[in-house]
């Protein structure tokens, strides 16, 4: 079931999600699935789906960096930190591309609502 934008409530941020958090995700004007957030990966596993981490502050602490965009430049081709979560029983990522959270091949940027479910 697709979320029209009457029935959203506060928008979220990367920042403010923390595991176990549904959301509705928005990629681009396209609007998904309501989804639950499973964290954030390591940068340990290569294209890891696997969370490690609970929150975006967590990420930041552990590897010592202050923005997105210093997070999106430790980790080499394959081994980023991934935003996880679940829709429909499968996992997938989110990755950061120029600072931004994106998906698909196309860097399609991510917003996330407070899910009304």
């Amino acid at each position: 079931m697709f979320i029209s934008t009457n029935e959203r409530q506060a928008q979220m941020n990367f920042n403010t999600i923390k595991a176990g958090d549904v959301v509705d995700i928005e990629v681009g004007d396209r609007e998904l699935l309501t989804s639950k957030f499973l964290g954030f990966t390591s940068i340990d596993e290569k294209y890891s789906t696997t969370p490690t981490f609970n929150t975006l502050k967590d990420v930041k602490q552990h590897y010592n960096v202050k923005t997105n965009r210093n997070l999106e430049q430790i980790g080499e081709h394959g081994h980023d930190v991934y935003a996880v979560f679940e829709e429909d029983g499968q996992s997938w990522g989110a990755y950061l591309f120029k600072g931004r959270w994106c998906c698909g091949s196309g860097a399609n940027p991510i917003r996330l609502w407070r899910s009304t479910k």
